[in-house]
């Protein structure tokens, strides 16, 4: 075979290995850009999906503080309510326990006189007249009405200001709740009464 055949025949050969070669090296070329893009287009779904998940995170924690400040604004105000409404109701509490204070003051001296002590009621000035009226004696006092054992060791206030004053946030709690019912309970009461119509 002459030089020059030969010399054709290896080009030939070398021309298809570099055509193989390069078609094999643009088939990886296109395996690692798809590869590439499919896990490009993978992180930016799941870059997606956490920056929704972040923002309704945030969404959420948006509106529960909303939700709460809500709630407290509301709170608030059944509480300037509350206590605007107690300041009449406690008049109506102060004319009711002097007008049955007899009672009042009768229980807490047989208390104390159940614990085998002798008693006295000690009284600020303003409370005289009743006590007077109600036909007790009694030692004056700065402030109050102390039913108490005669070495002052064991005393009992039963001063108006003072029972109301215990009696407050119940009394506030029973305002709340028969002002602000909450819609629940109001269409609750108003099945109750259709009901009983009905029967």
């Amino acid at each position: 075979m002459p030089l020059e055949a030969i010399a054709k025949r290896i080009l030939e050969e070398a021309k298809k290995k570099r055509d193989s070669l390069l078609s094999e090296a643009e088939q990886e070329k296109a395996r690692i850009i798809g590869e590439a893009k499919e896990r490009a287009n993978r992180i930016k779904e799941e870059a997606k999906k956490q920056a929704n998940e972040i923002a309704d995170e945030i969404k959420k924690e948006y509106l529960a503080e909303l939700e709460v400040e809500r709630h407290n604004a509301i709170l608030t105000a059944h509480e300037r309510v509350a206590e605007k409404e107690f300041s009449e109701v406690s008049k109506e509490m102060f004319n009711e326990l002097t007008n049955n204070y007899k009672k009042i003051l009768d229980s807490a001296l047989n208390r104390l006189k159940e614990e085998g002590v002798n008693v006295k009621i000690s009284a600020e000035k303003s409370f005289a007249p009743l006590l007077k009226k109600l036909g007790y004696t009694f030692e004056e006092c700065s402030k109050g009405v102390f039913a108490l054992s005669n070495d002052g060791k064991i005393s009992i206030d039963i001063s108006p200001e003072k029972l109301i004053e215990n009696e407050k946030e119940h009394a506030k709690s029973m305002i709340i709740n028969e002002l602000f019912k909450t819609n629940t309970e109001k269409k609750a009461d108003n099945k109750k009464a259709k009901k009983s119509k009905k029967k």
